[in-house]
């Protein structure tokens, strides 16, 4: 009777391997990850749409936007989905799905590191080698760079994918498919220094030069310049530019504060002796693929009004907003004059002019029809 119970039964094996994690906490890891998964979807894809849909999408600056956030997208619609399954149901998709996932995961961080590292890069040569920039970041060049991001690392993971060098594999303790922790080829920590150390340093050289440039250039001006609206014209395009360097820099820091503990507890302890620790980094730095499209909405005003345009209800309020903004230059046949440039006797008869056309376009919009704002 008990041999035959015994054949019914599965046996533990590498295949099956037993659930050591904790029950409870796997179901709250199980839970936030399918939360982020719906997030970062719907955040990410709003994303995409918004880049689309604002004139950013032509220059260099759209197309690793939108490079980071088709990364972003891919991974909060697939490797979060079943990162809650192992979470939920253990180890039941098998080996060979399990190192294909760790293959698609690794290879999409990669990615999104390479692609934060070539938005740095993007704006140190906008900035600082202006002449260079010119040359390098032309749709063809744009287009190379991304692609030879992706093609690396999916070329790279192909080894531990192989089990040529490093491994992928289960780890029972941390209920997760990833790079086995305790493995003794190498790979981890060429993957660390390779895949993140070099990258920061570089973005943090890239920032840092970035800030001293626009420092001494504006302090030189403001020395020498004796032109009051050709200074302020140079500096009205420097803050435009600043703006979208700063934004992309809060990009790189926010996924340093969120990759970072998951990198030090991985080199730190590698035989995963505080497991709760290990998946808790884990999913903090997976909330970094749902942010991201905050920080563009809050730091970017071109798409923040392309992510506005996106719903009937603020639509028309986008474009009030705009008009009240920059009137001056919404029609071409309307001869309003820029204040900026007036002394103090023409600029009240520019502001009244402004006015007026203010008015009149309100006037217009109210007139057409606008979505549901119920």
């Amino acid at each position: 009777m008990d041999s035959n119970l015994t054949t019914l039964l599965p046996s533990v094996s590498s295949e099956t391997p037993s659930w050591t994690f904790p029950r409870e906490s796997a179901i709250v890891a199980g839970t936030i990850s399918s939360i982020m998964a719906i997030l970062g979807t719907i955040g990410n894809s709003l994303t995409i749409a918004a880049v689309f849909k604002s004139k950013r999408k032509i220059a260099a600056t759209g197309a690793f936007i939108l490079n980071v956030a088709i990364g972003d997208l891919a991974y909060c619609c697939f490797c979060l989905p079943f990162t809650a399954v192992y979470h939920f149901h253990g180890f039941i998709l098998g080996t060979m799905f399990c190192k294909m996932f760790s293959y698609i995961k690794f290879t999409i961080l990669g990615a999104e590191i390479f692609g934060i590292a070539l938005m740095a890069l993007n704006r140190f040569f906008f900035i600082v080698r202006h002449e260079t920039y010119v040359v390098m970041y032309t749709p063809r060049g744009t287009t190379l760079m991304i692609s030879v991001s992706w093609l690396f690392y999916a070329i790279l993971n192909l080894f531990p994918l192989s089990g040529v060098w490093g491994r992928f594999g289960w780890e029972n303790r941390v209920n997760a498919c990833s790079l086995i922790r305790n493995d003794s080829s190498g790979f981890n920590i060429f993957l660390m220094l390779f895949s993140f150390i070099v990258p920061c340093i570089t973005m943090i050289v890239c920032y840092l030069w970035i800030y001293a440039t626009v420092h001494t250039t504006n302090n030189k001006l403001r020395k020498h310049s004796t032109d009051l609206s050709l200074l302020s014209s140079h500096l009205r395009k420097r803050r435009d530019e600043v703006k979208v360097t700063k934004m992309m820099a809060v990009i790189f820091i926010l996924f340093l504060v969120c990759y970072a503990p998951y990198i030090m507890t991985t080199a730190f302890d590698r035989e995963v002796t505080i497991p709760k620790l290990h998946v808790a980094v884990m999913l903090i730095g997976s909330s970094n693929y749902c942010i991201n499209p905050l920080v563009y909405w809050l730091m970017n005003r071109p798409l923040r009004i392309a992510y506005n345009s996106l719903f009937p209800c603020t639509r028309n309020r986008t474009r009030i907003k705009i008009l009240q903004a920059a009137p001056s230059r919404s029609q071409a046949n309307e001869d309003i004059p820029d204040i900026s440039v007036y002394n103090i006797q023409q600029r009240p008869k520019a502001l009244e002019a402004r006015k007026e056309f203010t008015n009149k376009s309100m006037l217009a919009l109210a007139k057409q029809p606008s979505g549901d704002c119920r």
